[in-house]
């Protein structure tokens, strides 16, 4: 059982480390309170790891025949897609992630105060 944690632990850590949702929880922390983002980044990633193992669990219902070859289509797949976009990659592609981030977070911020702003104004109650 610790070496599943540990492997699950590290390879997620490793893998999120600059990518996107490094940089938006990164730029969330600098506008925000960091323990509420912190609060929402670990439960946006138990969210999805829930889902992910409720997933593989459900896969496990069709023959490991299918699953073997679905790995290698898969697995192929992937990294045809993975070359395809580091082709396509230019000298400073953090510089231009933590643009793209910042835009996330300036439009995601936009939509929850126009939201905010529906629901404290509105005259019509709630459902």
């Amino acid at each position: 059982m610790l070496p599943a944690f540990t492997a699950g632990l590290l390879l997620i850590t490793v893998s999120e480390l600059g990518d996107k949702t490094f940089f938006i929880a990164m730029i969330l922390a600098l506008k925000h309170s960091r323990r509420l983002v912190l609060a929402g980044v670990i439960a946006a990633l138990a969210l999805m790891t829930v889902l992910s193992v409720f997933v593989g669990q459900l896969v496990r219902v069709f023959p490991s025949i299918y699953l073997y070859y679905a790995k290698i289509v898969l697995f192929l797949l992937f990294g045809l897609h993975l070359l395809y976009c580091a082709g396509k990659l230019s000298d400073r592609p953090s510089k231009e992630e933590e643009k793209e981030a910042a835009a996330t977070v300036a439009q995601a911020e936009a939509k929850l105060s126009k939201n905010v702003a529906i629901l404290l104004f509105s005259s019509k109650p709630l459902p």
